[in-house]
């Protein structure tokens, strides 16, 4: 992954943490070290795996969201250079940039509401696949479109 999608899918699973889950962000950059290393088998591994592998053996019965957020929005990246979505794609490589080098590069194009749908189930499905509930999935869902809204507003 490069330095710029890197520093994007940190940023905003963070953000997404901070919203959802805020009791785990004292072990969100652990997860995220952990993560970065490789995305892709990060993802792949079940949330069980995923814990052990960062030595939470007997930890807590329900799954850490950070071990599902990381791959989520890293996968909402994946999905929206392969879907193309060129409005959505110019907003953030802007919000990127501005965020990574702290400089103010102007407003994006907003991301349209048929779009804001389609990544919204995207989530949601890949939260659930991931092992959460659906009441847990779209409350990530909803977190990450927000996040999104909010980069794309500042």
């Amino acid at each position: 992954m490069d330095e710029e999608k890197q520093a994007f899918v940190s940023r905003l699973s963070y953000e997404v943490v901070k919203d959802v889950a805020p009791e785990e962000l004292s072990l969100f950059n652990d997860i995220n070290e952990e993560f970065q290393k490789n995305p892709e088998a990060f993802s792949e591994k079940d949330p069980v795996k995923r814990e052990k592998m960062l030595g939470f053996v007997g930890g807590p019965v329900e799954p850490l969201l950070t071990t599902a957020i990381l791959p989520l929005v890293w996968s909402v990246v994946q999905y929206i250079a392969m879907k193309g979505i060129d409005a959505f794609k110019e907003a953030m490589a802007k919000k990127v940039e501005a965020k990574v080098k702290e400089t103010v590069e102007g407003r994006g194009k907003p991301l349209p509401g048929d779009k804001t749908g389609d990544l919204r189930d995207y989530v949601t499905r890949n939260a659930m696949i991931l092992g959460l509930d659906e009441a847990k999935a779209a409350m990530i869902a909803d977190s990450v479109i927000g996040k999104l809204k909010e980069m794309e507003d500042t």
